[in-house]
């Protein structure tokens, strides 16, 4: 996942239009610190089973944030590394 605030969208939205497409990343586009809008590549919506693998892995982590943090904030580099590092 990529984050990116509005202001870096609206200067480079071909940027995070082409890591969604090409990239297959998920970019999720924050506004005052909240993360009103997520760009998801077109294939995992036309894909029934990516789409449910990529909505359990938000779901995961959620919980994980949920769990880990107890209250306290977990950055999203931080999550994206302890489980990269969990899974190889």
């Amino acid at each position: 996942m990529h984050t990116i605030t509005l202001t870096e969208f609206r200067r480079s939205s071909d940027d995070a239009l082409n890591r969604a497409a090409y990239a297959k990343e998920v970019v999720l586009v924050t506004r005052k610190g909240q993360r009103p809008v997520a760009l998801i590549p077109g294939d995992i919506l036309e894909d029934p089973v990516a789409f449910e693998e990529w909505a359990l892995g938000v779901r995961s982590r959620m919980e994980y944030l949920r769990d880990k943090a107890n209250g306290d904030l977990v950055s999203l580099d931080d999550l994206e590394a302890e489980l990269a590092a969990e899974e190889g």
